[in-house]
């Protein structure tokens, strides 16, 4: 008795394909998603550790997109764009200049020994123009000083100094941040590996 098997490997070969297009690949992406969820809330949970105090405006910025192409699941975490107008300097480090986001034409505004801060260590909006109009004046206390807001003193009999412009401010590198999503992916490899014994 004679007999032949042939194997259909074109229509294998399609079905396979089908497999990866339909369920596999669709299957990489959520979990590489998943991952990046992962990552953001760590960076948001880490935060309080580098930055002093930060404000839920900062915190809001961490995100995350799907960034891969039909055939490759990817992501990215990323710092919306103008929350990373203030993180790069925790960041990188650097230097902030006038007319930087969040800066007078002349330079950063910083708050006096005098000013009235948030409970996240900033000024209140219109604090600069709420000592205005109780009689505070920028002025110059040396030639080389910097400029300085000043409401004369009529209860502790010295003057109260509000704010100052500087030239720049100096920030050195303090927030890890490609560090800690770098961890967060791999805790969640890690997770998932124990999850599904691989």
């Amino acid at each position: 008795m004679k007999f032949a098997v042939s194997i259909d490997t074109e229509r294998y070969r399609r079905q396979v394909k089908d497999l990866i297009r339909t369920r596999l690949l669709p299957a990489q992406q959520d979990t590489v998603l998943y991952l990046a969820a992962s990552a953001r809330k760590r960076l948001i949970e880490r935060a309080p550790e580098f930055l002093q105090n930060p404000v839920p405006w900062t915190l809001q910025g961490f995100a995350f997109s799907p960034a891969g192409d039909g055939d490759r699941a990817a992501a990215l975490v990323y710092v919306m764009e103008k929350q990373a107008e203030v993180l790069r300097f925790a960041v990188f480090g650097g230097t902030r200049r006038g007319g930087d986001y969040a800066t007078t034409p002349a330079g950063p505004l910083v708050p006096g020994r005098d000013a009235v801060l948030d409970e996240h260590g900033n000024m209140p909006r219109g604090e600069v123009s709420d000592a205005i109009s109780r009689g505070a004046r920028w002025v110059r206390l040396r030639p080389t000083a910097p400029l300085t807001l000043i409401l004369p003193g009529r209860e502790r009999g010295r003057p109260e100094v509000i704010a100052a412009i500087v030239a720049e401010t100096q920030y050195e590198a303090r927030f890890p941040f490609e560090l800690i999503v770098r961890d967060a992916v791999t805790a969640g490899l890690q997770q998932a590996g124990k999850k599904f014994r691989l």
